[in-house]
């Protein structure tokens, strides 16, 4: 996949689907929800190159709470 080249260069929806080998429909999905920003400067949707890397990069959550806590660690109150 060659998403990694110029992160600041726009692509057109069709680019960003060749790109991450899905279909139109799919980029327009992500860009319709949210998931993907893009631009209208005239009739085309253009997306930067940064938000699709962005999109792509993955997200580690952790819990710091008791709830993440299985139930043979959590303190056992009487």
């Amino acid at each position: 996949m060659s998403i990694a080249k110029d992160s600041s260069e726009l692509l057109i929806v069709e680019e960003v689907a060749r790109e991450m080998r899905t279909t139109v429909w799919a980029v327009r999905s992500w860009i319709r929800t949210g998931k993907l920003p893009a631009l209208r400067p005239g009739k085309r949707l253009l997306v930067r190159r940064s938000d699709v890397i962005k999109m792509l990069t993955p997200v580690v959550v952790t819990r710091t709470d008791s709830r993440s806590q299985g139930p043979a660690q959590r303190a056992r109150t009487p």
